[in-house]
């Protein structure tokens, strides 16, 4: 998804499909970094990075995906701006929960956010 419109469409849109699955990879603060895990069942807590929308949301921005980009972007935002910023969250009840520590590198990555939420923001 990091190539954006280089994919030729079908590619995007497929990607797009199994990214925005909240039974694969979608939560409401970021994707997970593996696909949803269900034993007997039930959905599994998976663990949600900053990495992944650093690399992917400029992809899917520039492929058209706005809508989910900036989705992704407010709900990883707000949950950072709630605390101090996490490399990583564990999921559970769609809900971020602290996981890790505050550093530098994770602060870095929720400016990048927000100033990406803030530019894609104002072009509408």
């Amino acid at each position: 998804m990091m190539l954006g419109k280089r994919l030729p469409s079908d590619i995007v849109d497929k990607l797009v499909k199994d990214l925005s699955d909240p039974d694969k990879y979608y939560t409401p603060f970021g994707f997970r970094n593996v696909p949803k895990v269900f034993v007997d069942g039930a959905g599994q807590p998976g663990i949600v990075g900053g990495f992944a929308p650093v690399k992917i949301i400029p992809g899917l921005v520039e492929a058209g995906k706005k809508e989910l980009a900036r989705k992704l972007l407010t709900g990883f935002c707000d949950m950072n701006a709630d605390g101090f910023p996490d490399f990583m969250f564990r999921e559970a009840d769609a809900q971020g929960i602290g996981f890790g520590k505050c550093s530098a590198l994770s602060c870095s990555i929720f400016l990048a956010m927000a100033g990406y939420l803030f530019e894609i923001s104002k072009e509408e």
